[in-house]
């Protein structure tokens, strides 16, 4: 039985193709790294986490985190390796290629993705929008009386999907979960402001009634829903190069979709930024 454990264990690294590097901050503020292995046959493997809280993450100290994992399975077993696009991390990966000739640079396409939905969300038109979204879901969430008013007429609409929802600030795709979940409530928010009007805050009053605030909600949704889709569909273990481009396709049609002002100073950028995440995207494809 063991030797079958080693084998199967040498086996497995025989066929190592990727490995992926990401570092977080939990709630005790401890700054957590993970390393993980990828296989060509869509496998992914947790190969370890570490506190680095003590450290500074300078490109070198995170360059020797590195390769000392690449040391213990073999620098031979690797082709690439793939993590966001901090400078820090991204100096470390110049170190560990120009040392491994045979380990490739590769950015996260999902990452490069999630910073485009930023862009977007930082245009006049999608600021605005989601200013007016988050003050209308801070409030139901703060106030008893109007959380309770809200379930309440939703559960009488049959609203699916849940109720409104916050977003994340470093994850700008939640953005559309969001926007869409102000969106799903419209039937219920437009009832509330006329039969709850005495409950809700002249804030939230002006919000609801402004011109054209739902229809901009649904554009703004309608934009930001490719971006959703395709950030899940990159990170599922069977993505494929189609995919990418599948979803950057999307993408570009959504982008189209922000009102003249707002594309014509925001659409050059991106467009190229999605050039430059297809030619990494192309490694991937053909390693």
């Amino acid at each position: 039985m063991k030797i079958i454990l080693m084998i199967t264990f040498f086996s497995f690294f025989k066929i190592l193709k990727f490995k992926a590097c990401d570092g977080w901050t939990n709630a005790a503020n401890e700054s957590i790294w993970n390393f993980l292995i990828h296989t060509p046959a869509c496998k992914e493997y947790l190969w370890c986490l570490k506190n680095l809280s003590d450290e500074s993450h300078t490109g070198m100290f995170l360059a020797k985190e590195l390769e000392e994992v690449i040391e213990q399975i073999g620098s031979e077993k690797f082709c690439a390796i793939v993590s966001d696009a901090g400078a820090n991390i991204q100096n470390a990966h110049k170190i560990i290629t120009e040392k491994y000739p045979n380990i490739l640079n590769v950015h996260c396409i999902a990452h490069s993705i999630n910073l485009i939905s930023k862009d977007i969300c930082n245009t006049s038109f999608a600021n605005k929008i989601l200013t007016r979204c988050n003050t209308i879901v801070t409030y139901f969430k703060k106030s008893h009386q109007g959380g309770a008013a809200l379930k309440k007429e939703a559960k009488i609409c049959n609203i699916s999907g849940g109720g409104l929802k916050r977003w994340v600030n470093t994850q700008w795709h939640t953005m559309f979960d969001c926007v869409d979940s102000i969106r799903r409530h419209k039937e219920v928010l437009e009832k509330l402001q006329t039969d709850y009007e005495n409950l809700l805050p002249q804030a939230i009053l002006t919000i609801l009634r402004s011109r054209a605030f739902f229809d901009d909600v649904r554009a703004l949704a309608f934009a930001l829903h490719p971006i959703k889709k395709a950030i899940l569909t990159l990170e599922s273990q069977s993505c494929t190069l189609a995919d990418c481009l599948l979803g950057l396709a999307q993408l570009g049609a959504a982008i189209k979709t922000l009102p003249e002002n707002d594309y014509c100073v925001f659409v050059v950028n991106p467009l190229q930024y999605s050039i430059n995440v297809m030619l990494n995207l192309q490694i991937h494809y053909i390693y």
